[in-house]
């Protein structure tokens, strides 16, 4: 995947990738709009270098924070670099984790109510794509 184009950066535990890819899904409007690392580097890739220049390449920066991505090194070394390159960073909160205070200063998106009301999955993730587009101008028929 070429970086030159990249808008969204995603931050995540693997452990967490059975609720993150089908968000990641839906934030894609175009390819190579969002960085996800499963589908992003190739076999045979040198993962780190690909991360670092995507990271250094997107617009926005969204980290899925969880007790499992708290606990990991990866995640950390990736929001640390996106807040040293002054990336637009949204943290999207999945359990009750508390951010730590370099993460809690951005404004973060609540997606915690996902664990405790499932009947309302889809309106919530149709409303956050929604917001999304609306604020960055996408044209809906990129979503297709």
């Amino acid at each position: 995947m070429s970086t030159s184009n990249l808008t969204l950066f995603v931050s995540y535990s693997h452990e967490d990738e059975a609720v993150i890819k089908p968000l990641v899904d839906l934030l894609r409007t175009k390819e190579g709009l969002v960085f996800f690392d499963r589908d992003s580097i190739l076999a045979g890739d040198e993962w780190n270098p690909k991360i670092l220049s995507a990271i250094d390449s997107c617009d926005k920066f969204i980290v899925f924070w969880s007790i499992k991505s708290a606990e990991s090194f990866y995640v950390e070394k990736e929001f640390t670099r996106a807040i040293n390159d002054k990336k637009t960073i949204i943290p999207i909160l999945l359990d009750g984790t508390e951010l730590p205070q370099s993460l809690a200063r951005f404004q973060w998106i609540d997606l915690e109510i996902l664990t405790k009301n499932s009947s309302r999955k889809i309106k919530i993730i149709w409303q956050a794509i929604k917001t999304f587009v609306i604020k960055n101008r996408v044209p809906i028929s990129r979503l297709g």
